[in-house]
């Protein structure tokens, strides 16, 4: 991956955004916790239809989850459970874990968490792919959702939306083609006939174009019905808390508080981690490198508190019922693994449902020549929906 333009000695001296996920250069995968028994296969296996399914131990329930930080699923995502470090590195993580109630976040350049309970016996189906279906979408996202089974991983095209793309395609680059032949020999022959030809070939590339842009269109739409149609609950409620008027709401993206009808006034924050994991070498800083230091490295949680009073919290979209009027928000973030912590505080006149984004701003910088890594001091910030 080419060095990035910033040098990373200093908050005025980074990226506006995360250039990309952070990337171990050989494509490893790298342990975490010892406490975890987890089997881990990377993405190219389960895209070759060669991934295995293994059963949990007596008593125990499997988290079934596959991992993707980039558009290509060759990322260095960092997987946690209940806070502690599963691995890194993107693909099929089946872990075994205690029934009752747990905590996924999966890393990347960004981060997503999810709360979720198993049983003995139980496999409960994650993924954060599910992104790789929006081409029109700038970047890549990462969103966490429960699935029905391990099918619905990762995105694949059918032999049929394949064969429609294609003929899309086709047709789009055939009438390219009509329209520069039918200009060159306009131009070089100069006959009526030439014209006609030239003008019937601008109006069926026309044809060409919008029938092939459409055959993409509709591809892209059922795919993501169909993946859509996968999820297994796209909202989860969390406990009450004195200063809001019911339960709190989370949800794994800004599309689905969108398709949830808000029944009452409040305000939703979308918990945005921007996570800068960056190795210095002698050629520049590049968001790739090698060794688990970096690809082990992660952020740490945020919590909230609205006037006073803390409120259920992590990097998910969460709606907070409030009454009418200004109030008080208290973003805080870490310390984390490095000691690193921010503090964000705003006020908001909450009228109608409104839409906050709270970026969070994280580094971990390895220094290739010290191995060692530096830090930055975290940022916090707000911005409105409309805003951004």
């Amino acid at each position: 991956m080419k060095p990035t333009g910033a040098g990373f000695t200093s908050i005025d001296d980074i990226d506006p955004m995360p250039r990309a996920a952070y990337r171990d250069g050989s494509g490893r995968w790298f342990a975490g916790s010892e406490r975890f028994s987890v089997r881990y296969e990377p993405a190219k296996v389960y895209r070759d239809g060669a991934s295995v399914a293994v059963e949990p131990g007596a008593g125990l329930g499997m988290l079934d989850v596959f991992v993707c930080t980039n558009g290509s699923a060759t990322g260095a995502g960092v997987l946690l459970v209940d806070g502690d470090v599963v691995g890194a590195g993107d693909g099929r993580y089946q872990v075994e874990l205690a029934p009752g109630e747990h905590r996924l976040e999966v890393q990347g350049s960004e981060a997503a968490t999810w709360a979720f309970s198993v049983a003995a016996g139980e496999r409960v189906y994650f993924t954060s792919a599910h992104a790789v279906a929006i081409p029109q979408q700038p970047g890549f996202r990462v969103w966490l959702y429960q699935v029905e089974d391990d099918s619905c991983f990762f995105p694949a095209v059918t032999r049929k939306a394949a064969r429609s793309a294609s003929l899309g395609c086709l047709l789009t680059v055939a009438g390219l083609i009509a329209v520069m032949v039918a200009a060159v020999w306009a131009a070089s022959t100069g006959s009526r006939d030439a014209e006609t030809v030239a003008a019937l070939a601008v109006v069926l590339s026309a044809v060409g174009l919008v029938t092939g842009v459409a055959m993409g269109v509709r591809t892209a739409q059922r795919m993501q019905r169909d993946l859509e149609a996968s999820r297994v609950g796209t909202w989860r409620r969390a406990d009450s808390a004195t200063c809001l008027r019911g339960e709190a709401v989370a949800f794994p993206s800004t599309h689905d508080l969108h398709l949830w009808p808000a029944e009452e006034s409040g305000v939703s924050l979308v918990f945005d981690l921007l996570l800068y994991r960056v190795a210095r070498a002698s050629d520049g800083v590049a968001y790739s490198g090698s060794g688990a230091s970096l690809a082990l490295a992660h952020a740490g949680e945020v919590r909230l508190r609205i006037d006073g009073v803390e409120v259920p919290c992590d990097w998910s979209v969460w709606f907070y019922p409030l009454t009418t009027g200004i109030h008080v928000f208290r973003v805080e973030y870490g310390p984390d693994a490095e000691g690193d912590a921010a503090v964000h505080e705003f006020t908001l006149d909450v009228g109608e449902t409104a839409t906050v984004h709270v970026p969070v701003r994280a580094f971990r910088v390895f220094d290739e020549s010290t191995g060692l890594l530096s830090r930055l001091t975290p940022r916090i910030s707000h911005y409105a929906e409309d805003q951004a």
